[in-house]
C-alpha cells in the first residue's frame, strides 16, 4: 500500500492514511467532510478563500473529534501564511478539497516529527484491518504521494509542501537534517517550468550542481532532469546526498509511494496519473521499466 492522497477524493479507495486522517477529524468515512459533489451546492466554490474553507470544515467537524479546535486553527495559521507568501503576486483562489488537502499534509507532518513510530502504529492498524496487508516499515514513512493532481495545481501543491515541511523542520529543531532540496523532473522543458514557477513565487531555485552549495543556499531548490541521474560523477556520494536531502519528484507516471531516500531525507511524489495503491512487487517492476514512475533506491547509476 502506498502512502499518499489520490484526487479526485471521491475517486480515491479507502487508503489507511485515508482512514487515518479522517478519524482523526472525527469521521468514519470521507463523505462526512465533503458535504457535497464538486460543482454541487455547499461543495465550495474555486471562489472562496482559505478563511471560507477554514469554517466550512469546522462546522463539519464533532465535538468527540480528537483533533481539538486549536490544533485546527493552528494548521490553518500555517497554510494562511505559506499562501500568503505564495500567492502574494496574485489572487488566486483555491478549491474546497484543495485545501482539504492541505489539511491532510498538516495532519501527517505534524504527527510523522512528533511521534513517527505512533503514526507508523496507526496505520499499521488500519492497514491490517481492512486490507490484511503486510506492515508499514517506519522509512516508508518517508515518501508521501500525491496522485491525479492537475498540471495547473501541480507545482502550487508542490510549493506549499515545500513551506509545510520547512516549517515543521524549524519547529522540532531538526533543520540540520537535511542538506539538499533536489526537485526531479522529466525533461528540459518541466525544468525551465519549475524554475521559472518557483522564483515567480519568490522561492530560491537554481539547475542542479554537484558541487556543495554555500550554507546560504541550503534552503535553494535544485532542479534535476531524471536524466542527469545517469551522468552524476560519483554516483555513491549522490545516493548519500539523496539520503540526506528533501526530494520533490515530478513523476511522469503513476506514483507507487516506494521512494524511500533513507534514514534523514523526505520525498514528496506527484503525478497527474492515478496512484498505484495496490501495486505488486512485479507490477511496480514493469511500471519502473516503462519509465512510469521512480524509485531512487532502484535507479540505475553508474
Amino acid at each position: 500500500m502506498a502512502i499518499g492522497f489520490q484526487l479526485p477524493f471521491y475517486a480515491q479507495p479507502a487508503s489507511p492514511l485515508l482512514q487515518w486522517t479522517v478519524a482523526r477529524l472525527g469521521h468514519v468515512a470521507l463523505a462526512g467532510l465533503l458535504p457535497a459533489r464538486a460543482g454541487a451546492p455547499g461543495a465550495g466554490a474555486p471562489g472562496e478563500d482559505f478563511a471560507q474553507h477554514y469554517y466550512r470544515l469546522v462546522e463539519m467537524i464533532p465535538n468527540y473529534a480528537p483533533i481539538d479546535a486549536q490544533t485546527l486553527l493552528y494548521y490553518d495559521t500555517n497554510l494562511q501564511r505559506h499562501r500568503a507568501q505564495l500567492d502574494s503576486h496574485c489572487a488566486w483562489h483555491h478549491t474546497y478539497e484543495m485545501y482539504l488537502l492541505l489539511v491532510f499534509t498538516e495532519l501527517y507532518l505534524d504527527a510523522y516529527f512528533s511521534n513517527p513510530q505512533a503514526l507508523r502504529d496507526a496505520l499499521n492498524r488500519y492497514n491490517w484491518y481492512r486490507h490484511k496487508a503486510s506492515l508499514y516499515p517506519l522509512d516508508e514513512l518517508r515518501c508521501l504521494s500525491f496522485s491525479g493532481v492537475d498540471e495547473t495545481s501541480l507545482s502550487w501543491l508542490m510549493h506549499m509542501n515545500l513551506m509545510q515541511y520547512r516549517h515543521y523542520l524549524h519547529r522540532h529543531n531538526r533543520e540540520d537534517e537535511v542538506q539538499r532540496t533536489i526537485l526531479l523532473v522529466r525533461d528540459e522543458t518541466h525544468q525551465q517550468m519549475h524554475l521559472r514557477q518557483m522564483q515567480g513565487r519568490r522561492i530560491k531555485a537554481k539547475p542542479f550542481a554537484e558541487t556543495q552549495p554555500d550554507f546560504f543556499e541550503h534552503r535553494t531548490v535544485e532542479v534535476m532532469r531524471f536524466d542527469r541521474l545517469n551522468e552524476i560523477k560519483c554516483p555513491n556520494a549522490f545516493r548519500k546526498l539523496a539520503a540526506e536531502s528533501l526530494l520533490l519528484i515530478d513523476s511522469k507516471g503513476h506514483t507507487t509511494g516506494k521512494s524511500r531516500p533513507g534514514h534523514r531525507g523526505f520525498v514528496f511524489e506527484y503525478s497527474q496519473e492515478p496512484m498505484l495503491v495496490d501495486a505488486t512487487p512485479e507490477a511496480e517492476a514493469l511500471a519502473c521499466a516503462r519509465g512510469e514512475g521512480f524509485r531512487l533506491a532502484d535507479h540505475a547509476l553508474p
